[in-house]
């Protein structure tokens, strides 16, 4: 359900003439015993647009997330070249926490940024818009104008510096006990 008003939200955020998709009632507004459910939900969508209707966007997601994540790795990497240079390493050589969650939370941003078009295309297409790439996009340029490359870009890019800073956090203190554990080891190989 938090998902489903996240999304909800989203489709606020980014300006979309209808406040509830037509086609697939996610939120369960309609009468039905089993109103707002996962079940429900499920059905409706088999109702209206069979198998293919669980795959709605499949495409322009892979079109929107492979991009986004090797814009966010790419930037990531530079941003903590750069800035990393003006910080001193810690004692295993790398870069100290405080600049890697600043450099996780600033490509977040930049790749939010980068493609944001395709995530709002993406988002129109899989609430029950066109299915066509091609009319999603006419459509939203007719609607929207150059406004559709901003739409909800202010949400997205703090969202994606949340998750950015979680993940740098994670994934740095995991690979810095891989050094710290290899460093410990060839040292102690160094002494026998």
């Amino acid at each position: 359900s938090s998902g489903i008003n996240a999304e909800y939200g989203r489709l606020q955020i980014q300006g979309m003439k209808k406040s509830v998709p037509s086609k697939v009632d996610l939120l369960g507004t309609q009468k039905s015993p089993a109103r707002g459910s996962l079940k429900a939900v499920c059905r409706n969508i088999m109702k209206h647009d069979g198998v293919s209707g669980f795959y709605r966007g499949y495409f322009i997601s892979l079109m929107s997330n492979v991009p986004t994540s090797g814009i966010w790795w790419a930037s990531y990497n530079v941003l903590l070249r750069e800035i990393g240079q003006y910080f001193e390493a810690d004692s295993l050589g790398t870069h100290k926490m405080p600049v890697q969650a600043t450099c996780g939370v600033l490509s977040g941003a930049v790749s939010a940024l980068a493609t944001n078009p395709l995530d709002v295309l993406r988002t129109r297409i899989q609430t029950g818009g066109s299915r066509s790439l091609v009319k999603a996009t006419q459509k939203l340029w007719s609607e929207e104008g150059i406004h559709m490359f901003t739409k909800g870009l202010t949400a997205r890019a703090m969202s994606m510096s949340t998750s950015s800073l979680l993940i740098i956090l994670g994934y740095e203190t995991v690979k810095r006990l891989s050094y710290k554990h290899q460093h410990e080891h060839n040292i102690s190989e160094q002494y026998y």
